[in-house]
């Protein structure tokens, strides 16, 4: 039986592009190494920040990585250009995403293993408009994913959206169990 990577993407803020500190024990042993993600989606990920930390106590002593954390946030798109097709730069949102996306899983196929759906981190530096929240859920319900805010929201939250506060010293621990956990 092929062996199940469950693809996540964290999409929004600058704040999970801010370095970290790596992980002891980079989970995901394919041949990118240490950037592995980074590899795989051939440089669209970025190999900093707390998703690398996340990916790696997710896959922590682990022959193969489970997960797969794809860090896809770009400072300069906010969430009115990843749920508005009008604005100039939708082409270079959720499009590119899902694009990044099925690459991906294509190559963890090619690599022996099983591309698995998983969730998308919208990581929100200010709070984040309920209504363009509510668009980008069901973009994720159509690529068959599963939105997870990291951060606060303006109005009236999807009450079927997880939300996690961001907290600088436990975000690590507290997605990685979060994600760990079968749906």
């Amino acid at each position: 039986m092929k062996p199940a990577v469950r693809i996540h993407a964290v999409l929004g803020s600058g704040r999970s592009l801010e370095p970290t500190t790596r992980p002891r024990h980079p989970g995901i042993r394919l041949p990118g190494g240490l950037t592995a993600t980074r590899w795989l989606s051939h440089g669209a990920s970025a190999s900093v920040g707390w998703p690398l930390s996340v990916e790696g106590a997710l896959n922590q002593g682990d022959s193969w990585a489970g997960h797969c954390l794809l860090n896809l946030s770009q400072p300069d798109i906010g969430l009115e250009v990843l749920t508005d097709e009008l604005h100039p730069r939708y082409q270079s949102g959720l499009p590119a995403i899902l694009a990044v996306l099925s690459d991906v899983s294509a190559q963890v196929s090619t690599l022996g293993g099983r591309a698995v759906p998983g969730w998308v981190l919208l990581d929100l530096e200010t709070p984040g408009d309920a209504q363009r929240i509510r668009k980008i859920q069901a973009w994720c319900a159509r690529q068959g994913l599963e939105l997870a805010v990291v951060g606060e929201v303006q109005g009236q939250a999807p009450t079927y959206v997880p939300i996690h506060p961001f907290r600088p010293l436990s975000v690590t621990p507290d997605l990685a169990s979060f994600l760990s956990h079968p749906d």
